[in-house]
């Protein structure tokens, strides 16, 4: 026995193994391709998209390891069904929750595992993510100086070139408008040739001028504007600027502490709790500032019957009006007094959910590895088709399913109020029944997913509905 499940075992890891990367691979790509857009046209090295994708790739384990588990199991139990060896095993008086028990306590294990990954492992894999991708995204486009056209993202100048040579480094007809005064366009550089070049690993740009003129205008007078022209040519001038804003800066990685995606579960957890007993407390206070609102004067009103009498004796003449419109005016600011203190509970709750959302969806992943290999292998035991065809069919059937319900219950919890300790599990809630109906049905042997078994439930439907009309007639 214990051949066979290291038999199994072995038969089960493989796809499993394959499935892991590519299905990793696919969901690292879909993210780096939302992220293309920023990052394009900004000198990055091949090996800071590297690092980003082994970052980003963390994050897309929860997510593919419940897929690649269906994909798995599908594809081993219906290889093993396809070439009979499920039908040789099951003679020898094996029976299925024996097969798949061997696979079913390696889930376990994964599930466990990806419960502890998602606990300490991704927050810190996240906050690097998150860190250097908001380092690439505030990054300064490299350095493309296009002819004709003004540069003027290096800091405090402005230059154009409007004609360079095929090497990259031969220029002609600069012109450079230096701002490192702050009075405007009024120290220009005009060239006729020159040669661009980065020294020190790219940090700074060298442009060596021929033939040019060097022109100032300054203020000699401040009180009557009286101003001076100075120009001077050179035959060779170098200029020299600074390109460490071009760099790539690292961002202090605390700033990113307090998203919620880069806290472990007990940091979530304690956070969504401070924030619901912040909600109580300002729930609680609530009728208390509320009635500092008011503003009314206690009467004796034993002495009268009539509230009329009662509100006309209290009120001096002329100044009803007066005293209606400060009513009316503290009845607005009471209302708006609410409409905020409504808006901020509701704010503050919100934030909660999500903070706890985010603390049991590390429980959620780990229990979809399970409900998921409970679907697979007993369909693959069903189905008895191996490769790619028909399993990745079933495979993205279960998993559009699982997604778009967690998506759309954990959105209506957030913001209808639905219970979040509902929401998060009603995905797996969803699909566990999916998984139990098709083991029911594997230990049978049925015929569920074949075509004559569905032909003949045609045939009886038919047979019912033609004797039930004859029968009518006859009467």
């Amino acid at each position: 026995m214990k051949k066979l499940h290291l038999l199994i075992l072995k038969t089960f890891i493989g796809p499993f193994l394959i499935t892991s990367v590519f299905v990793t691979f696919i969901f690292v790509t879909q993210k780096m391709v939302i992220y293309l857009e920023d990052l394009a046209n900004k000198g990055i090295p091949f090996s800071v998209f590297a690092e980003l994708a082994f970052y980003l790739s963390f994050n897309a384990v929860p997510r593919s390891l419940p897929l690649a588990i269906l994909l798995s199991s599908l594809m081993t139990y219906g290889n093993l069904g396809q070439h009979n060896e499920l039908t040789a095993i099951k003679s020898s008086g094996v029976s299925l929750l024996r097969i798949i028990s061997p696979v079913f306590v390696f889930v376990l294990l994964m599930s466990f595992g990806l419960a502890m990954f998602n606990n300490f492992i991704l927050p810190k894999m996240n906050l690097k993510a998150y860190s250097l991708l908001y380092d690439l995204k505030n990054k300064k486009p490299a350095l493309d100086l296009k002819e004709g056209v003004f540069y003027s993202s290096i800091p405090n100048y402005s230059i154009r070139v409007n004609h360079k040579d095929e090497d990259g480094q031969g220029i002609k007809d600069v012109m450079i408008y230096d701002h490192t005064m702050g009075k405007g366009n009024t120290d220009v550089v005009v060239a006729d040739s020159g040669r661009m070049y980065t020294i020190m690993n790219d940090m700074y740009l060298v442009l060596e001028l021929y033939n040019g003129v060097k022109s100032s205008e300054y203020r000699t007078n401040s009180k009557f504007y009286e101003q001076e022209f100075l120009r001077s040519e050179f035959d060779f001038s170098k200029v020299v600027f600074d390109l460490s804003s071009f760099q790539l800066k690292e961002t202090d990685e605390d700033l990113f502490k307090n998203n919620r995606q880069v806290m472990n579960g007990p940091q979530l957890f304690h956070y969504a709790d401070s924030i619901f007993k912040k909600e109580k407390n300002e729930r609680v206070l609530l009728i208390p500032g509320l009635r500092s609102k008011y503003r009314y004067m206690p009467i004796d009103t034993g002495s009268y019957s009539d509230y009329s009498v009662v509100t006309s004796a209290y009120l001096v003449e002329g100044e009803e009006s007066k005293n209606l419109n400060n009513a009316l005016s503290q009845a607005r600011s009471i209302k708006t007094y609410l409409d905020n203190k409504e808006k901020y509970l509701f704010d503050l709750r919100k934030r909660a959910i999500r903070f706890a959302i985010e603390f049991f969806h590390d429980y959620t992943e780990a229990l979809a590895c399970i409900v998921m290999f409970l679907i697979g292998a007993p369909v693959g035991v069903i189905l008895k088709k191996g490769g790619l065809g028909v399993p990745v069919l079933v495979t993205i059937i279960f998993f559009i399913l699982h997604y778009v319900v967690d998506l759309s219950v954990e959105k209506v919890a957030r913001v209808e109020g639905l219970n979040f300790y509902f929401a998060v599990f009603v995905s797996n809630l969803v699909l566990l029944p999916f998984g139990l109906y098709f083991l029911r049905q594997a230990r049978r042997d049925s015929n569920l997913f074949e075509a004559d078994t569905y032909r003949v439930i045609v045939i009886k439907i038919k047979n019912i509905v033609f004797n039930f009309g004859s029968k009518k007639k006859v009467v």
